[in-house]
């Protein structure tokens, strides 16, 4: 972040301090954004506010780089990391705490699917090609995600006007994210193969789009 403030102030490169002299120096970062003088009390007297220096919600993009507000981004990323120690703890893992996927699943019961979600659980806990091909095509669609916000939102200084390396990381990630979609086709199919018993799996909401598939 100091480094960034220096650069859009226009200071030349060779005059910038090093990394390790702002962590040091702790005066030197307070030039910059004074609550750093402060400390950690902004913090723990919830006055948060104070941090909004380099902890921004500016929106839009930096004029000079034409990338997004490095603030913006480190600000989104305390957010996330917040959220994720909270969803972390959400969810019921190796310890008693949170709640059971599979009650949660079960516990769904729509108008015509019924007891539709029964059993499914029992999919991905005895089935490493069920779980991969899943976990394969949420990785590929987040992957197509990120080469799309990768220009739309670009997060890298000039990226944005740097044409090739923006057409080399939209085709990447587009290549890979298909890839990984293929990958989930197939060990779908060899799940179907080898693991996938129908006589267990009566009339649940698999059973049902297998036999619908026609009409789909």
């Amino acid at each position: 972040l100091p480094i960034n403030q220096f650069l859009d102030a226009g200071v030349d490169p060779k005059e910038i301090p090093l990394p390790h002299e702002f962590i040091l120096n702790r005066d030197l970062l307070a030039q910059l954004y004074p609550s750093f003088a402060e400390g950690a009390t902004p913090f723990f007297t919830l006055n948060w506010s104070k941090y909004a220096e380099f902890l921004s919600f500016r929106g839009g993009l930096d004029p000079i780089t034409g990338g997004l507000w490095l603030s913006d981004i480190a600000h989104h990323h305390l957010a996330i990391a917040i959220l994720f120690l909270i969803a972390g703890h959400m969810y019921r893992t190796n310890w008693g705490i949170g709640h059971g996927l599979k009650d949660i699943l079960e516990a769904h019961k729509g108008p015509f699917t019924g007891q539709g979600h029964k059993g499914l659980y029992e999919i991905l806990t005895t089935s490493w090609h069920a779980q991969l091909s899943l976990n394969l095509a949420m990785l590929g669609s987040t992957t197509i995600v990120v080469a799309h916000h990768m220009y739309s939102m670009p997060p890298y200084p000039y990226l944005a006007t740097d044409y090739g390396t923006q057409l080399s990381l939209f085709t990447h990630h587009m290549w890979i994210g298909g890839f990984l979609i293929v990958g989930a086709a197939a060990h779908a199919a060899i799940f179907m193969v080898r693991d996938y018993d129908p006589t267990t799996r009566y009339n649940d909401l698999l059973d049902r789009v297998l036999r619908h598939r026609d009409a789909i």
